[in-house]
């Protein structure tokens, strides 16, 4: 929630703040008619995403996640569910898992911490600390904000990782759940030809699927941001990934007939997937894959075994730079139109 500037530029809006916000996580109305209507929007972004792109990337996490709970956590869920919840299910969740120890209350901005602090105890203080249905619950966290911000999220539920995909070993795939997604995604799930599919590769084939697309993905422990070392690191692996964008597109450009549509290399490490992934992508004409193939693999093979120019870095750099400069600005003359000099988060 962003705090906005009050008429009088002067005047302390914070503890109306933070009732919104203690409104908002605790004294919720839940009423049926609200959550037919809701639902009803839920059900058409539901049948918006039933996409071919959508199906895919639903097999991607299948394949490269099944040792996970990803696979099963797709967000919307599942169909069948929220055609039936009702008020008194929202609520049950609500009693079980909204509560003091199971949140975090991040404030950013000017303002003075004791006072900051006296004002959150005045709001929240008198909320029971554990779940509101008698249940158990986590306990309250001890001192946790001198943990450092790698442990984030500190509540939600750590994904687990049976095994990483290095060497030959790797996991079986997932089964299917009942009901999972819409009827087009399960389709597509369960018609896949086993014969055409190892432990080592998923293929996907699909008259809607205009172009060939291949990625070779590698999966990691999840890397952690704490030290400037790490994060030199991670500015590293943008360039490089940069560096191969720039090739790419000179290649794309010189060509009158290019034999690809997109090369290109990326790395993510975040806790909502729990680890790190390399992927390097290749699409293409169906007719042309393997020229694209072999100029993807070859340019990698070159990058791998030469390096990268001094002035390759440096426009890499330069736009890096310029990448950020420009956020910075937006960011600033964003925050200026909106009057905003506080912003809250539960």
């Amino acid at each position: 929630m962003q705090l906005g500037a009050a008429e009088d530029d002067n005047a302390d809006n914070t503890v109306l703040v933070l009732d919104l916000l203690h409104e908002m996580a605790f004294k919720a109305l839940l009423q049926q008619k609200d959550i037919d209507m809701e639902r009803g929007a839920v059900l058409s972004e539901l049948k918006d995403r039933d996409s071919i792109l959508q199906r895919v990337a639903m097999e991607y996490y299948r394949f490269l996640h099944s040792d996970t709970v990803l696979p099963t956590r797709f967000p919307i869920g599942l169909e069948k569910l929220v055609k039936n919840f009702g008020a008194d299910d929202f609520a049950a969740f609500y009693k079980r898992h909204y509560y003091p120890s199971n949140m975090c209350l991040y404030v950013a901005g000017d303002v003075d911490a004791a006072d900051m602090e006296a004002k959150i105890q005045r709001v929240f203080g008198d909320q029971p600390a554990g779940p509101r249905d008698g249940a158990k619950g986590n306990d309250p966290a001890i001192q946790e904000h001198k943990a450092p911000v790698v442990n984030w999220p500190r509540r939600g539920k750590i994904i687990e990782h049976a095994s990483f995909r290095e060497g030959d070993h790797v996991s079986e795939p997932a089964p299917l759940v009942e009901g999972e997604g819409t009827s087009g995604a399960t389709a597509l799930a369960a018609g896949s030809d086993a014969a055409d599919n190892d432990k080592s590769y998923h293929a996907i084939s699909h008259q809607l699927l205009t172009e060939f697309s291949m990625s070779m993905c590698t999966k990691t422990v999840e890397s952690k941001t704490f030290e400037v070392g790490h994060l030199r690191q991670s500015l590293v692996d943008s360039l490089i990934g940069m560096v191969l964008d720039f090739r790419m597109n000179e290649i794309r450009l010189r060509s009158k007939d290019p034999i690809f549509n997109s090369i290109g290399w990326s790395f993510s490490s975040t806790p909502r997937e729990g680890c790190s992934m390399n992927s390097f992508s290749i699409s293409s004409q169906p007719k042309r894959w393997k020229e694209a193939m072999a100029l993807g693999m070859g340019e990698a093979s070159r990058m791998a075994t030469h390096g990268v120019t001094e002035g390759e870095m440096t426009q890499s750099i330069t736009t890096l730079n310029n990448y950020f400069a420009t956020q910075a600005v937006m960011n600033t003359r964003w925050r200026a139109r909106r009057g905003c000099d506080v912003s809250w988060t539960l």
